[in-house]
This record gives structure tokens, C-alpha cells and sequence, in this order.
């Protein structure tokens, strides 16, 4: 008789032993970096900084105005006066100028009541400003400068223009409420001589706010004289 190996048989129908499983190591977080969020704020604050150290020097330099003037076409309108009694004018660059005319390569084709056509072999253009109906307008809306003009023609080369320049420039900083004070060298810009008829230099050519001519004198003419001139042509200040 056989005997029935229970042992044989028992150690059969046990079950496997587990695996051991390795210890997991908890998933490391992801950090975020806000670098790149940071440095765009960084280099907006520093370069506000620089701009507001050096804007003197900057605005000295005339930097802003000459990217003004190049967006304007490279001339500066700053008045107008247009009139019924009279050819409308404006001043451009600081000088008075008619239909037609040039400064320097920038020709004035039209002046209107609330701006000026300009043109250059290139390009046509227009710049706006408001106006009244009468009198030389400034450029800020709604204020006209109603402000007779004093315009000298003259040349560097000239002796007696010479002795007028101080006296011009002392009138254009204690009358500037009163006048405004424009010159022209005719020397260096001839067709403008024969534009204002100038026979001999320096002459003094008179406007009352209208742009109309009340006056001339021609040679060295004193502050005196010419606050005289102002009163005699019934401009009181």
C-alpha cells in the first residue's frame, strides 16, 4: 500500500510568496519660473528711468522736435492769418510766407483757413490748424494770437544789419505778448528779396494782426523808433 504524501501535496497547492515591491519616491513638484514675466517689467522700469535722468539733455537737444518736424513733412506751421482785405498768410519755419512761395525745398501750394498745402518733388502734404477769421492763429485749438508781426530783412553780412540784431532780439523777449519779431536773410534766400521788393537792407516791413503791411523802414532802425512806428500806425500796446 501506498502511502499519500500529504507534505508533497500540501507544499503544491500553497500559495506563491508576494514580491517584494521597491519604496516609491514621492514625484518631484514642478517649479515655475516667472522670469520671463519678470524681466519685460524690469527693462520697461529701468528704461523709464533713464528717459526721466536724461530728458533735459534730451529735450535740449531738440530731439522731439525734430522727429515732430520729420513726421510733419521737415517744416514747422505755427500760424495763420487769413483775411478778406488781404492774401492770406502763414508763418512757416518762423517766416511769413504767401501762396506760392518756398522754404527752403518745401513749396507752399495753398493756404486755408485751418491749415496749409506743402509740397516737395516727392511728396504733397497738409497740416491742420484750427483758426479764426482773422489774425495770425497759433497752433493750440481754440486761442487765436492776434499779434502784429515786425519782420526784418537783412543779411549777416550787413553792417547795420548787424547793429539791429540785439535790438530784435531784446524786442522779441520784452514784446512777445505784444509782437511777434520774424527775419529773413536775404543774402542766403534772394527770391525772397524780390518777393518783399527789397531794394537795400536791412529793411523793416510792419504787420498789423490782419497781415496787413502798415509800414516800412528802410536801414538801422532803434527800439524807440520802432515802438514809435507801432504807435504812429494806430498799434497801441
Amino acid at each position: 500500500m501506498g502511502y499519500f504524501d500529504g507534505g508533497s501535496q500540501l507544499g503544491a497547492q500553497r500559495a506563491p510568496e508576494a514580491k517584494q515591491s521597491k519604496p516609491q519616491v514621492p514625484a518631484k513638484k514642478k517649479s515655475i519660473s516667472y522670469l520671463p514675466l519678470v524681466m519685460p517689467l524690469v527693462f520697461i522700469v529701468f528704461a523709464a528711468g533713464v528717459v526721466c535722468l536724461f530728458w533735459p539733455a534730451i529735450k535740449g537737444c531738440g530731439l522731439i522736435g525734430k522727429a515732430a518736424e520729420l513726421l510733419s513733412g521737415g517744416v514747422s506751421l505755427t500760424g495763420i492769418a487769413y483775411s478778406a482785405d488781404s492774401a492770406p498768410m502763414a508763418v512757416v519755419d518762423g517766416q511769413v510766407v504767401h501762396e506760392g512761395e518756398m522754404v527752403g525745398e518745401v513749396k507752399v501750394v495753398k493756404i486755408h483757413k485751418d491749415g496749409v498745402e506743402f509740397e516737395t518733388a516727392e511728396k504733397k502734404w497738409t497740416q491742420s490748424m484750427p483758426v479764426s477769421e482773422e489774425g495770425f492763429c497759433s497752433g493750440k485749438k481754440g486761442k487765436r494770437a492776434a499779434l502784429p508781426v515786425l519782420l526784418e530783412l537783412g543779411s549777416s553780412g550787413c553792417p547795420a544789419c548787424r547793429q539791429m540784431e540785439p535790438i530784435l532780439k531784446e524786442l522779441k523777449y520784452t514784446h512777445s505778448k505784444n509782437f511777434r519779431v520774424d527775419y529773413i536773410d536775404v543774402w542766403a534766400n534772394p527770391a525772397e528779396g524780390e518777393k518783399y521788393g527789397i531794394t537795400a537792407i536791412p529793411t523793416q516791413v510792419f504787420y498789423d494782426a490782419s497781415g496787413k503791411e502798415v509800414f516800412r523802414h528802410v536801414g538801422y532802425y532803434s527800439e524807440d523808433e520802432i515802438l514809435a512806428a507801432w504807435k504812429n500806425a494806430g498799434i497801441k500796446f
